[in-house]
């Protein structure tokens, strides 16, 4: 079984809400093991542009969508190994 905490709190609370969960299965007495494998892997900004700005600046809104994506997506493209343990590269 896993659970899965979305959140947008700050990650001090998001851990006390886990730990609070893991130690509740752990004394319900119906979990063999549990395990807290606490991510924080969908952190979010929002970027507002200064359209005057940036016209001023001769840049493109399209060029500079395009440009944020390269710089903030998450493009998988392959893997690579070292010492054994494999690793993805992300532009």
């Amino acid at each position: 079984m896993q659970f899965v905490i979305g959140a947008t709190d700050e990650p001090r609370r998001i851990y006390d809400i886990a730990r609070e969960l893991q130690l509740r299965a752990d004394r319900s007495g119906r979990f063999l093991f549990t395990d807290l494998d606490l991510e924080y892997n969908r952190p979010q900004v929002e970027i507002h542009i200064d359209r005057d700005m940036a016209a001023a600046l001769g840049l493109n809104m399209r060029e500079l969508a395009a440009d944020l994506g390269t710089m903030l997506g998450g493009g998988f493209v392959n893997r690579f190994s070292i010492q054994g343990r494999a690793y993805k590269v992300i532009p």
